[in-house]
């Protein structure tokens, strides 16, 4: 019996390494939103996702708003925000549910300042420049990602809550990491092959 040489044990530890990890990527569990929700609309007795949305309903006051879960990539990796609208279009409140930003780059870039000017604004006047995200430079992507979540989650709501189409601005071409992982696979194949 002879054994296969290690350069090809190595090519499929690495891509079973590899597969495991976009495996364990894809299946984890969802973050809980109901808390952050009930932050946004204290009052919410119950939380329903109807139509890619969080419909918020008080005890007896009916439904108060609704609420658009999106996330993008910044710095440190993707971030999921949330954007409560209230039943008049207005902005009730923006709450960060996962990030993935160093503690101290995070501080750095006073998220929370933006959240407090948006809130109250109607849905359909929110300004979307991120000057009071960035505190220090090189926080460009990170500001972005504020800004894309707020906006996709924004435009997400009103879509479905108010029949109105935002503008969303169009995505350039990414390179993500399954598209690198691919790549990588391919290039150790290659390899390994030779």
């Amino acid at each position: 019996m002879t054994r296969p040489p290690a350069r090809l044990l190595r090519f499929f530890l690495a891509a079973l390494i590899l597969t495991g990890a976009l495996a364990y990527g894809r299946t984890r569990s969802a973050p809980d939103l109901v808390a952050p929700i009930q932050e946004i609309f204290p009052e919410s007795q119950q939380v329903e996702l109807h139509r890619g949305i969080h419909h918020v309903y008080g005890e007896g006051e009916g439904l108060l708003g609704w609420v658009g879960a999106e996330s993008a990539d910044g710095y440190g990796g993707p971030m999921l925000l949330l954007v409560g609208i209230d039943t008049l279009g207005q902005v009730a409140g923006v709450r960060v549910v996962e990030q993935r930003e160093t503690p101290v780059f995070w501080r750095m870039v006073r998220a929370p300042e933006y959240f407090r000017g948006i809130q109250g604004s109607p849905f359909d006047s929110i300004d979307y420049t991120y000057q009071n995200v960035v505190a220090v430079s090189g926080a460009t992507i990170s500001a972005d990602a504020i800004v894309g979540s707020i906006r996709a989650s924004v435009a997400e709501v009103a879509g479905v809550a108010f029949d109105v189409r935002l503008p969303l601005p169009s995505k350039p071409f990414e390179v993500g990491v399954l598209e690198l992982t691919i790549l990588l696979l391919v290039a150790v194949g290659v390899v390994g092959r030779r």
